[in-house]
């Protein structure tokens, strides 16, 4: 029985974060993170369905309508993070104008994340295997189903996680770091120029932005640049630790707006690398900040034993 949950804890973890990346990918238009995707749930299906799904989007040959298909059982997936019906409604109408089912019969749609309500109204002509409530599956379904399959199969499933998401693996790693660990971690992004040299001898704003918001990255998330670097601080246990983590995050947050708000109004050119501020007292007052930021954080390093920031 502990097998079996870890394994499955594994799988649920890994969807979660796959979800995560995906969302946030697409976000920001970086759509590769569905191409791998589908390479990934290609194993992934195959093994959870017992099934032998190939990716059908592989070198230049793109399939329309759907990604994954095994040819001797008759079904196929659209593999996708659009969950809306609209999605949907087109998967069909391009399945059906491709004549997929002449080779495919049975039409499913993985979402990665959820189900958006009901998708009542498709219209599915006769002779295809496709059915609303069944055939449109998010995480939460596919998790459900998982949990029927036996310990041996779910821990294959676990398998191709961690050999294929060589990054799901680094991410909960170091969610298991300790905390003297994770808080060294933070001292070695913390010991930055950003931080360290005055306003007035800052030479990229853009540059400087950034480090605020890679700070409060590293803070929430552990993840810096899309990669992850330790556990974020609220995993941290000792509760004192965890303290003066928010206190410098509500520095951090408080310095960001200030820059935020001066980038707005102009007075900071990102483009230019130019400022000019019409309150000559706003250098001090980000300065101060800075000082702030550093002394709570060698209060941090002095707590748990590490050198402190120079």
């Amino acid at each position: 029985m502990i097998a079996r949950k870890q394994a499955l804890d594994v799988v649920i973890q890994a969807l979660g974060f796959i979800e995560s990346s995906v969302s946030y990918s697409n976000g920001l238009h970086l759509y590769d993170a569905n191409v791998i995707s589908e390479h990934f749930f290609t194993l992934f299906l195959s093994k959870a369905y017992k099934q032998n799904f190939i990716n059908l989007n592989t070198g230049t040959r793109q399939q329309p309508a759907i990604d994954l298909g095994d040819l001797s059982a008759g079904i196929c997936f659209q593999v996708t993070s659009d969950g809306k019906k609209s999605k949907i409604e087109e998967t069909v109408d391009r399945y059906m104008k491709h004549k997929l089912f002449n080779k495919f019969p049975h039409l499913r749609v993985f979402i990665i994340g959820r189900r958006h309500g009901r998708y009542g109204g498709i219209a599915v002509p006769a002779g295809v295997t496709f059915n609303v409530d069944d055939d449109v599956i998010g995480c939460p379904e596919l998790v459900k189903h998982i949990n029927t399959l036996g310990t041996p199969q779910i821990q294959k499933l676990e398998s191709i996680i961690y050999r294929e998401l060589p990054v799901f693996r680094k991410a909960t790693d170091v969610q298991n770091q300790n905390d003297e660990d994770a808080i060294d971690e933070y001292r070695s992004y913390f010991d930055r120029p950003a931080l360290h040299d005055p306003w007035r001898a800052e030479g990229d704003y853009a540059a400087f932005g950034k480090a605020l918001t890679d700070l409060i990255q590293l803070l929430n998330t552990g993840w810096v640049d899309g990669v992850p670097v330790t556990k974020k601080r609220m995993k941290v246990s000792n509760n004192d630790w965890k303290g003066r983590l928010s206190i410098i995050t509500a520095q951090l947050l408080a310095l960001r707006q200030i820059f935020t708000i001066h980038v707005r109004t102009g007075e900071i050119d990102l483009d230019r690398n130019r400022c000019s501020f019409k309150d000559q007292r706003v250098p001090g007052v980000i300065d101060h900040y800075k000082e702030a930021i550093l002394s709570e954080m060698n209060l941090l390093l002095t707590m748990a034993g590490v050198p402190k920031i120079p």
